[in-house]
């Protein structure tokens, strides 16, 4: 039994000296949150940088804005982040994003609906978006909230939402989703993937992604000061 408690100790030991945080599913993945913003992600051809209020609750907030990376809905799209780990780790990914599948185009058709419905998305279903690390997929868990509101009144119907701000907001109402996964040593790459939800009419902005790491995580952000568009 002796012997047993030495191996024990000194195999914990040598895991904290290689600095990886010992987890377990119960309490999870210790360590520093560290920030990668989508907006300084690499981008594929389509995504567009949106910079607006974010939903609270049943308004457009005045006073906390987003910026997010829109236009992410045609199958194939991706959202890439290339971050050097320096030690190898597990660690826990939050994506924060918000749903885009709505029913808009209905109501600029013939019969528009009596409600305007943005659908939530079960990320774990892998319809709007999938994430991979390292060529990996990996499954995230997590709902990004839904909304279904009266339409706007008057002739400026959905127009009117485009142009106060309520739109870009509608677009923005954050939710979160969540995965644990190994990083290696060294270069890492984590991408997300849009799936073409609802013929590549529907899919997710993102806002950014939080890893939790024992391991201090390092980036070179990307400049894309040239793909703002707009809201959507």
């Amino acid at each position: 039994m002796k012997n047993w408690k030495k191996i024990v100790l000194a195999a914990t030991s040598t895991v904290l000296a290689c600095g990886i945080a010992v987890a377990c599913a119960s309490c999870g993945v210790s360590g520093d949150d560290y920030t990668f913003e989508a907006e300084n992600a690499v981008l594929s051809t389509a995504p567009q940088v949106e910079t607006g209020f974010v939903w609270d609750g049943d308004k457009a907030s005045t006073s906390t804005e987003a910026t997010m990376v829109g236009y992410f809905t045609a199958a194939n799209e991706t959202i890439t982040f290339n971050i050097k780990a320096e030690a190898a780790c597990k660690v826990e990914i939050t994506l924060y994003a918000s749903s885009t599948n709505s029913n808009m185009r209905a109501f600029f058709g013939s019969e528009a609906p009596e409600k305007f419905i943005i659908d939530a998305i079960d990320l774990s279903k892998d319809e709007a978006v999938k994430l991979s690390v390292n060529g990996t997929d990996a499954k995230l868990k997590g709902t990004l909230p839904g909304l279904t509101l009266d339409p706007p009144e008057g002739d400026m119907g959905l127009f009117g939402w485009m142009m106060d701000g309520t739109w870009g907001a509608l677009m923005k109402n954050i939710g979160t989703g969540k995965v644990v996964v190994d990083l290696k040593e060294g270069d890492n790459t984590i991408v997300l993937t849009a799936q073409g939800m609802n013929g590549g009419q529907g899919g997710i902005n993102v806002d950014k992604i939080v890893v939790k790491s024992p391991s201090k995580l390092t980036w070179t952000p990307t400049d894309n000061s040239d793909r703002v568009g707009q809201q959507g």
